[in-house]
């Protein structure tokens, strides 16, 4: 599996395409808003990522290392890591089922407070 970001979509999917060591890519999932800046999609593909790398039968192919010079405050995070959290239910309806809606940040996170009251 291969998690990448980009803001130019449509001239990233065409230059993958053309790429021979992208030959094992067989579909194309992708995340898209018009809120989503440079900052956003970075952050978006780094916890993207920590799921993928965290399922021991994935063979994982980062696009790109981790970027740095894209600040973000508290509250970007917070709406980000429900774009995750919404992003992998979309994902998995349309038929990626080897991630799932409960691997996110923020529905861990609800799991841990629902567990701290129970």
């Amino acid at each position: 599996m291969r998690v990448g970001e980009g803001v130019k979509l449509w001239t990233r999917l065409g230059d993958h395409k053309a790429d021979p060591q992208l030959d094992f890519v067989e579909e194309v999932y992708v995340l898209v808003s018009p809120a989503f800046h440079k900052g956003a999609t970075v952050y978006l593909q780094e916890a993207l990522s920590e799921i993928v790398q965290a399922e021991p039968g994935l063979d994982y192919h980062k696009g790109c290392g981790p970027l740095a010079g894209f600040p973000l405050g508290d509250a970007e995070r917070k709406s980000l890591d429900l774009a995750v959290l919404l992003g992998l239910n979309l994902f998995y309806a349309a038929g990626l089922r080897v991630l799932q809606p409960g691997q996110s940040r923020l529905a861990r996170q609800v799991a841990a407070v629902l567990a701290e009251a129970a």
